[in-house]
């Protein structure tokens, strides 16, 4: 029911997957209709260390997460990080530091991994895909009205605007140090997720007069993040989008690709097949 030239925010929201720009992305805003896309926003992109490593060991994204927020030589650590061992961390935080073996991605998976940990809800090392993201939402307690500081620039010169969870992860910080029911904080991470969509997408009607958000990838498989950036959205006037008859995860790829290949083959023969 949505024309190919309705402009829509995208949120995409995933683990890992390669942007136009030959980065890793899973934190996105974009302006699109079927025939394109216009990158509003993103989140700041943060090191991986170890790569693919950073994505079975959420405490690899814990510690970047902290060298983000504090810096490496600043970092606390508390008590989920200590029996990864002084010596790891160090080894890590070094990586980090040099950008050896650390590609940078804005990716969303990730912050959930490292909050999972930090939080004591996920393992050192994850048995199965998205288990510390699935622990971090299985904890969430109740509807807690809190909700956590999250940075979000302007944007400039064409370039996205960047979202910065350092705020949120001395927040959570802040809240295990003072003892902070693990629910209480989970259920605020999530609410903050919720509202920074939002924000953007607040500002992206107020812009471009967009009023219609369509919330897709795999993080959306969160049924806490889903239902609260879904009613928050409804609240405040927007239509929301997403998808019902198939998986917002992977598996799903095509199904755009096909739905892109129709819009642009029939924009080239002067006519629209994509309904």
């Amino acid at each position: 029911g949505v024309i190919p030239e309705k402009k829509v925010l995208g949120v995409a929201l995933d683990g890992y997957g390669y942007g136009d720009d030959g980065t890793a992305w899973g934190g996105e805003f974009l302006l699109a209709d079927y025939h394109g896309y216009e990158r509003l926003a993103r989140f700041k992109p943060v090191p991986l260390p170890g790569g693919d490593l950073a994505a079975r060991e959420p405490w690899r994204m814990a510690l970047a997460y902290l060298a983000e927020a504090y810096g490496a030589a600043a970092a606390p650590v508390p008590a989920a990080l200590r029996k990864v061992g002084a010596a790891r961390r160090a080894a890590v935080f070094g990586m980090v530091r040099r950008g050896v073996r650390s590609p940078l991605a804005s990716s969303c998976g990730r912050l959930f991994d490292a909050v999972s940990f930090l939080c004591g809800t996920a393992p050192e090392a994850m048995e199965y895909e998205a288990e510390a993201a699935m622990r971090l939402e299985a904890a969430a307690g109740g509807r807690a009205a809190g909700s956590y500081p999250v940075g979000l620039s302007s944007r400039e010169s064409g370039q996205p605007a960047e979202v910065s969870f350092a705020p949120l992860v001395r927040a959570v910080i802040r809240d295990l140090e003072m003892g902070v029911p693990v629910p209480r904080i989970s259920s605020a991470f999530h609410n903050s997720l919720a509202h920074l969509i939002l924000r953007v997408a607040a500002d992206t009607r107020k812009d471009r007069g967009t009023d219609t958000v369509v919330l897709a990838g795999g993080v959306f498989l969160n049924r806490v993040l889903l239902e609260r950036a879904r009613q928050l959205l409804s609240r405040a006037g927007f239509r929301v989008l997403r998808p019902v008859l198939y998986s917002p995860n992977d598996e799903s790829l095509s199904l755009g690709q096909i739905a892109w290949g129709l819009a642009n083959i029939g924009k080239a023969e002067g006519r629209v097949r994509c309904g």
